[in-house]
C-alpha cells in the first residue's frame, strides 16, 4: 500500500472532523479529578459542525449508554419504504456508534430480530447497558395497558442481530394504572443467566393517564419471564409520599427513574425525576429515603430529568441535571460527593459541567438529560468512572471523573503523547470516521500526536 504525503500538521487543533475537548479547567477537589475527554456541543460549535445525525435527527436521537469503547446512542430512524405503488414511512430501530474516547461517529446499525427489521414510533426511544454487559433498547409505549413495552437484547452490534427479551403488558386488573412510557431502567442480568434483573418506568400523566404510577417487573435468576414487582403488583401509585417540590400528585411529561445498584440487584431504592419534580430518593417498602428537600440550595431547576449514582473507592457521589437549555449557561449536570450516609443534607458540590453548558437550544420538550457512568481503573490501581453526558439537540461529551493522579489510558486526542516518529497509523475519512481498511482515496492520518493527509494507493 502507498501512501503520497499531503499536507502534515503538527497538531489536531486544526481538523473539525474530531470532536474537541472541554476547554475549561476543572481543579481537583478533595482528592477527586475530572477532565474532559471529548465534547460535542452547542457552546463549541461542534455539534453542527459534522455531527449532522446528532443534530439533524435529534427528536429521535433521545438517550445514548457506555457499551465497551463505544459511546452508542439509540437512533429511531424515520425510514420510507415501498408498499405497491405508493410509499410509507415508520421509524426502525438503528445504533449509532461513537468512539469513547475520540468523540468521532464509527457507523449507524440497523436492528433485526430473525432478519426482520424492528419497526414502531420511537422503537429505540431508550438505549442501555445491563450490569452483565448486555446493550438493549425499548420503545416508547403510548399506552401501557394495551401495548407490551419490547425490550432487545442487541447481540451483534455489527450486524444488529437482536433477541426479544420481555414483552411486558399491565395485567387486567391494574389496567387502570395505565401510562405512557417514556423512558424506563434496568439492573441486573436481562437475560437471567448471571443474576436476576429488575425493570422499572414512571408513567406520564399524558393521554388521560392520572396518578403518581411507578411501574415494575423483575426476572428471577434463571427466570425466563418477568414477574411484578411489587410484591404481586406491577404499579404503585407514590402520590400520596413527599415529593419535591411539595404537593406534586402526577409526574406529568417523560419522567425518569434510576434504580440505585446494589449487591444482589434488588433495586430496592430508586430515584424519579420528573417533569415537575426534582430527583427524590424512594424505596420500594419505606417509600420516601432523601431528597433535595433536605437539601434546598443544591436543589435543580424542575423540568429537566437526569439523575444518576456512583462510587469511588467508599466514596459515593451523584450527579443530576441541574436546568434546562432556557438558563446560562444551558444543559449542566452538577456532580457532588454525598454526605455522610449517602446523605442529601451533606452534600458537596465539587464541579458544574461543561463550564459553558451543553446549549441553550430547545430539546423539543424531550426532557431528559441522559448520564450513563461505567467504572474504570488505572493501571496503578486507582479508581474511577467515565461520564456520558448527552442532552437531545444540545450536545454530547465524555468525562473522566477519578482519584487524583488516574491515570487516563487513552485521554482525547489532542493529548496523547508521540513517543515514536513510526507509531502505527490510524486512519479516519474526511469526516473524522475511523477507517479500519482504507481503499484507495484520502485520509486523515494519525501518528501519535501528529496527524496528515494523505492519498492511499492500494
Amino acid at each position: 500500500m502507498k501512501k503520497f504525503l499531503l499536507l502534515g500538521l503538527a497538531c489536531l487543533s486544526s481538523l473539525s472532523a474530531f470532536a474537541d475537548q472541554d476547554p475549561a479547567t476543572y481543579e481537583p477537589t478533595n482528592g477527586v479529578q475530572c477532565t474532559s475527554r471529548w465534547l460535542i456541543a452547542r457552546t463549541n460549535d461542534k455539534f453542527n459542525g459534522g455531527v449532522t445525525k446528532l443534530a439533524g435527527f435529534y427528536s429521535k436521537i433521545r438517550t445514548a449508554t457506555i457499551y465497551n469503547d463505544y459511546a452508542i446512542f439509540g437512533w429511531s430512524k424515520t425510514m420510507t419504504y415501498e408498499v405497491g405503488d405508493s410509499t410509507a414511512s415508520n421509524d426502525f430501530a438503528h445504533l449509532l456508534i461513537y468512539d469513547l474516547s475520540e468523540g468521532t461517529e464509527l457507523k449507524e446499525v440497523q436492528l433485526t430480530v430473525n432478519g426482520e427489521p424492528i419497526a414502531g414510533t420511537l422503537c429505540a426511544n431508550q438505549i442501555g447497558t445491563d450490569d452483565a454487559g448486555n446493550l438493549w433498547i425499548a420503545s416508547l409505549v403510548f399506552d401501557t395497558s394495551k401495548t407490551p413495552i419490547s425490550i432487545f437484547k442487541v447481540d451483534d452490534i455489527e450486524t444488529g442481530a437482536c433477541t426479544q427479551v420481555a414483552s411486558l403488558l399491565l395485567p387486567e386488573d391494574e389496567a387502570s394504572a395505565f401510562g405512557r412510557m417514556d423512558y424506563c431502567h434496568i439492573i441486573g442480568d436481562i437475560t437471567g443467566e448471571t443474576s436476576g434483573a429488575v425493570f422499572m418506568s414512571p408513567m406520564s400523566s399524558q393521554g388521560g393517564a392520572t396518578g403518581c404510577w411507578v411501574h415494575r417487573w423483575i426476572l428471577p435468576e434463571g427466570g425466563t419471564e418477568w414477574e411484578p414487582g411489587f410484591d404481586g403488583y406491577v404499579c404503585w401509585d407514590t402520590s400520596e409520599l413527599e415529593t419535591y417540590p411539595a404537593g406534586q400528585t402526577v409526574w406529568n411529561g417523560a419522567p425518569t427513574v434510576t434504580i440505585v445498584k446494589d449487591e444482589g440487584f434488588e433495586g430496592q431504592n430508586f430515584y424519579i425525576d420528573a417533569f415537575v419534580t426534582a430527583p427524590v430518593l424512594y424505596n420500594t417498602e419505606g417509600g420516601v429515603v432523601d431528597g433535595f428537600m433536605n437539601n434546598e440550595e443544591m436543589a435543580p431547576a424542575v423540568g429537566t430529568n437526569g439523575v444518576a449514582e456512583f462510587a469511588i473507592g467508599d466514596r459515593n457521589f451523584i450527579l443530576y441535571s441541574l436546568a434546562q437549555y432556557n438558563v446560562s449557561p444551558g444543559c449542566q449536570v452538577r456532580i457532588a460527593e454525598l454526605g455522610e450516609g449517602m446523605s442529601f443534607s451533606g452534600m458537596t458540590g465539587l464541579w458544574d459541567i461543561p463550564a459553558a453548558g451543553l446549549g441553550e437550544v430547545s430539546d423539543g420538550g424531550l426532557r431528559v438529560h441522559n448520564l450513563m457512568v461505567s467504572p474504570v481503573e488505572d493501571a496503578n490501581g486507582k479508581q474511577g468512572v467515565y461520564l456520558l453526558n448527552y442532552k437531545s439537540n444540545n450536545g454530547a461529551a465524555v468525562y473522566c471523573i477519578a482519584e487524583e493522579g488516574f491515570q487516563d489510558k487513552e485521554v482525547g486526542i489532542e493529548d496523547i503523547v508521540d513517543d515514536a516518529v513510526n507509531a502505527a497509523p490510524v486512519y479516519y475519512n474526511l469526516q473524522g470516521v475511523k477507517v479500519a481498511n482504507p481503499e484507495n482515496g484520502l485520509y486523515i492520518v494519525k501518528r501519535g500526536n501528529n496527524a496528515t493527509k494523505e492519498v492511499v494507493v492500494k
